[in-house]
């Protein structure tokens, strides 16, 4: 039960530490509500109106989209298509600890340089490694505005512009995003969102400037507010709340499903414990004689078989969780061993045993073999002195 309840605090902490670290905790994610649906009258557009709209309300510390621009890329040993180029977060935004996602190199040095982060799978396919990429200059030449979609009937840009870029840092595996064949580049703000500018100037663009806005919240106590407002602008708006208030539900299901069967587990114990106080009154039957005899009252000899019951209990917690926590280190070891294999740099103490558990495992081991040894305890008590002195 120690593992099981471990298991669920730190999955939940390591969730909440992961979206803190990434600075999600105080964000509110825009997006078209009309995705998906036939009728083109219910489309809110994502640009820079909208955008100007939505960081107006106080309670909105900053606001920013998320651009891409599908196009290809030259400066390697070999040419690249299907490349997709967003906008990186702007700069005051971005927690200097997703530095701990780079393979190699830096964040850009400013909004509006010509700067550029690649994915590991793009610095390999140009013929890089990380670390011989920074440095290096590649030009990038946009095509589709946003996601080319086969059969969408999208057609190319007529005027490619070229976007020279000096590489400055390398993504690790978990800043991949996305398969099948696709290479993936994050450009400073400005310079992502001036580079659209002169695109959609160019070819005459009508597709949204964005595919998505983040807004942020002066404080987290004020994301709810944030995300009515663009609810009530007729936007779709989620946040990491929402996420994270689905996923304890989904733990705390898992929880109760486990603990139940924790609990059968705890009952037999129970059990065994009972059967093994019953047999200790058996065999020392005449020895609970003797203590009567020398004066012993019957709440003694209950108290004393209730202690013994309720030691096996201790022992028995602290053999238990000491298990749970050897089980912890070892199941933590290797989910961190996992996450780094995949490129993620976090701290996943999935199993966490803290204070409050390990004191609570002790004090419920305890009591529940004291309860456990109540009757045998009590049967204990009831016994004649004469009758149990001739007990052979």
């Amino acid at each position: 039960m120690a593992i099981i309840v471990s298991f669920s605090t730190g999955v939940q902490d390591s969730l909440n530490n992961a979206f803190a670290v990434t600075g999600q905790l105080n964000q509110v994610s825009v997006g078209d509500n009309s995705f998906g649906l036939s009728d083109p009258t219910k489309h809110q557009p994502l640009d820079s109106a909208a955008l100007a709209r939505m960081a107006a309300p106080p309670y909105v510390k900053d606001a920013y989209g998320n651009l891409e621009i599908q196009g290809t890329l030259s400066g390697g040993q070999s040419d690249l298509s299907n490349v997709y180029l967003t906008s990186f977060t702007p700069l005051s935004e971005t927690p200097q600890a997703l530095s701990k996602f780079l393979a190699a190199g830096k964040f850009p040095s400013s909004d509006t340089a010509d700067e550029v982060l690649i994915s590991g799978d793009t610095a390999t396919k140009l013929g890089f490694t990380p670390s011989t990429a920074v440095g290096h200059k590649i030009t990038f030449h946009g095509q589709f505005a946003g996601i080319y979609l086969p059969g969408s009937g999208q057609q190319p840009a007529k005027t490619s512009l070229p976007l020279e870029l000096a590489i400055v840092g390398v993504l690790s595996s978990a800043g991949n995003f996305g398969t099948g064949g696709a290479y993936f580049m994050s450009v400073p703000y400005a310079t992502a969102t001036g580079y659209w500018d002169q695109m959609a100037k160019a070819n005459q663009w009508t597709a949204d400037e964005f595919s998505s806005i983040t807004l942020v919240a002066q404080t987290s106590g004020s994301v709810d507010a944030v995300a009515k407002e663009v609810k009530d602008l007729g936007y779709q708006a989620t946040t990491s709340s929402d996420f994270l208030k689905g996923f304890s539900q989904f733990i705390t299901i898992l929880e109760i499903g486990l603990s139940g069967l924790a609990a059968i587990a705890l009952i037999v114990a129970c059990l065994g414990i009972a059967n093994t106080m019953y047999t200790a009154v058996l065999e020392r039957t005449r020895e609970i004689g003797i203590m009567k005899a020398l004066g012993a009252r019957s709440a003694d000899v209950r108290g004393m078989f209730m202690a013994e019951a309720g030691m096996i209990g201790l022992l028995g917690g602290a053999v238990g969780l000491g298990i749970a926590a050897l089980v912890g280190v070892v199941g933590n070891v290797i989910v961190n061993n996992i996450a780094a294999g995949q490129g993620i740099p976090l701290d996943l103490s999935v199993f966490r045993i803290t204070w409050w558990l390990a004191l609570g495992a002790l004090a419920l081991a305890t009591l529940f073999s004291a309860l456990s040894g109540f009757f045998p305890a009590l049967r204990a008590s009831r016994l004649d002195p004469v009758a149990a002195l001739r007990y052979e």
